[in-house]
């Protein structure tokens, strides 16, 4: 909570600088809840799944306001409870002062969404999309407390092109938050090794969209590289592992369609880092082994399509391809180098989602996953190993202002 207060100290000294004359209707409240219900036959994912779970809930208030003509400031603060994740403690999501100098350029500091591929921004607003769950490829949900916002600074800003329409841009540069007790940290353990501390320290990315001539298409490419470093302890023996990167690269490309009733999406992400990996022995009286160094390709698509048949029924599906090694398909190394099934070096997701708009604010969403493949699921929250074909079932009710 002593983050929000120092924003909204920020805020104050920021409008007080300024001769905007401060009017209540400058102020722009929005907010959402929501609680769901997950189920899968085999394999428990993001929370204890498999018996079936309603700790599937999370929260949002966000303010902003302009101080001026050209000077607006935001924040929200966010909540949830994904298993035993999260336990809706309040947390402070983003908050930013953003000065818009001219239309081709602005300035955003603070923490800041980060700008990846189509859905990153607005990745917690149920009410922009047809699915519960965005492909997970691409928009990892245990990624989500470090990918959705960064610390830092951004220039943006939209180029018109006459005729060719106009380029959107977004450049940027800073830090991302890890928790060592957060979703991403227990992801990344396992039943062997758990994370004691997680950082990222440097990050600098960027994104361009065209805004194609042809209305509703959009075309876009994005990139981020960052330095990372992880801690974990082992679960069974007293012994400690460093893995670290400087160079972590994600790269996206995408494309939307809206075409009146249909939206059409698809994008495609490469996930590239070269990393380091220390195992400390000492504590066994062991001698410790050399820094191993390796390489991870990963790999990921989808196709989407939705269409909204009347004012209160939406209707949508996308297959979602995810490889953990682009040069290992089959998993065949990966069973080799880690000891775990060959099929948990993919997966492969064919969604089917319905959406009912009870009222403007109020809506309720129905989902079935067909599953193959194991990756991108917890390995703590499955000791005794995956099933290589599984189904998800989800409902979500989100209530919007």
């Amino acid at each position: 909570m002593r983050k929000i207060l120092v924003t909204f100290i920020l805020l104050f000294l920021a409008g007080a600088g300024t001769a905007h004359a401060f009017d209540a209707d400058d102020i722009e409240i929005h907010g959402f809840a929501s609680t769901g219900y997950l189920k899968t036959d085999h394999n428990n994912y993001l929370l204890l799944s498999e018996n079936g779970s309603f700790e599937f809930n999370e929260a949002g208030l966000n303010v902003t306001t302009f101080l001026n003509d050209n000077l607006r400031a935001g924040m929200q603060v966010f909540s949830r409870d994904q298993g035993d994740v999260g336990n809706n403690d309040i947390k402070l999501d983003w908050a930013f002062l953003d000065y818009q100098w001219k239309e081709m350029l602005g300035l955003r500091v603070g923490r800041i969404k980060t700008p990846i591929g189509l859905y990153n921004e607005t990745r917690d607003y149920d009410m922009l999309r047809t699915s519960i769950l965005l492909p997970q490829g691409l928009y990892n949900t245990y990624y989500r407390e470090a990918m959705m916002a960064y610390q830092g600074a951004g220039l943006y800003g939209n180029l018109p092109l006459a005729a060719g329409g106009r380029f959107g841009y977004d450049l940027y540069a800073g830090t991302m938050e890890v928790k060592s007790d957060g979703i991403m940290a227990k992801y990344m353990s396992d039943t062997e090794l758990i994370t004691s501390s997680a950082r990222i320290d440097r990050i600098f990315g960027g994104r361009l969209r065209w805004y194609t001539p042809l209305q509703g298409l959009t075309l876009g490419s994005s990139l981020i590289q960052l330095e990372m470093d992880m801690e974990f302890e082992g679960a069974l023996a007293p012994m400690t592992m460093d893995w670290s990167t400087s160079n972590m690269r994600f790269f996206y490309l995408s494309a939307d369609y809206d075409l009146g009733n249909w939206t059409l999406a698809a994008e495609y992400h490469r996930w590239k880092f070269d990393y380091t990996v220390f195992l400390d022995m000492s504590a066994l009286e062991l001698p410790s082994p050399p820094p191993m160094e390796t390489t991870t390709d990963s790999e990921s698509y989808y196709v989407l399509l939705s269409y909204r048949l009347t004012d209160w029924f939406e209707v949508g599906t996308y297959y979602n391809v995810f490889y953990n090694d682009r040069d290992d398909r089959d998993g065949k190394t990966w069973e080799q180098d880690t000891g775990y099934s060959d099929y948990s070096a993919w997966r492969k997701d064919l969604a089917v989602s319905a959406r009912f708009d009870i009222t403007d604010s109020w809506l309720v969403k129905l989902e079935a996953h067909l599953m193959d493949g194991a990756a991108i699921v917890d390995y703590s929250d499955n000791p005794d190993g995956f099933k290589k074909e599984w189904m998800l079932f989800a409902i979500k009710t989100t209530f919007n202002f």
